[in-house]
């Protein structure tokens, strides 16, 4: 790979992490609920299910999406309504949530995220498509993708996690919390009806 689309795959990597999504409302709202600390496997679970997501469209999924736009439906379908349970879930979180017996999204939950996440499949096959090379070098450009994937998309995680965790002292009122989680169950609802729209 050039230096040229490699400097252009870590900026496309950037913007597509950096910018609000699914993963970064999730990731924020967990950090303002449960702190950083408890939300790092939310953060491992975004990262290793991104990578497990490049490798399946990589070396399958893509191809299948291609031959049968079926499969993207069935991803949409289910993406909406785990998109509807996560915004019940942070329109009903309260203050209290970290010290309940609830806890925040998990390790292997947010890996299975990874799969029906509209936006995490695009960035997927985008970046499968426009950055691999083709013939002997596939696999290995595959693999630097991966690589710069790690080096930017878990700070950004790691930065949205941090956000909510940092507010978190500011929210400590009762009413200026639910508001943030409840704009963020909007936001998560809002997706969901994009998605359906799309």
């Amino acid at each position: 790979m050039s230096s040229t689309l490699l400097l252009s795959l870590v900026m496309y990597l950037f913007v597509t992490s950096a910018t609000p999504g699914p993963n970064n409302m999730l990731l924020a709202s967990s950090g303002l609920t449960y702190g950083l600390r408890r939300t790092v496997p939310q953060i491992l679970g975004v990262g290793a299910g991104f990578i497990l997501l490049l490798v399946v469209v990589a070396f399958g999924l893509g191809l299948v999406i291609a031959q049968d736009t079926r499969v993207l439906t069935v991803l949409k379908v289910i993406g909406v309504a785990y998109f509807i349970y996560l915004a019940w879930k942070l329109w009903h979180a309260t203050p209290g949530a970290a010290n309940d017996a609830g806890s925040p999204i998990g390790f292997w939950q947010a890996v299975a995220f990874q799969f029906i996440n509209p936006k995490g499949l695009l960035m997927a096959i985008t970046a499968i498509a426009v950055f691999t090379s083709p013939g002997p070098n596939y696999a290995w450009s595959v693999l630097v993708i991966i690589l710069a994937d790690v080096v930017v998309g878990i700070p950004c995680s790691v930065g949205w996690a941090a956000f909510g965790a940092t507010i978190r002292a500011r929210f400590n009122h009762t009413d200026a919390f639910t508001r943030f989680n409840k704009a963020m169950a909007i936001l998560t609802a809002l997706t969901a009806i994009l998605i359906v729209t799309d």
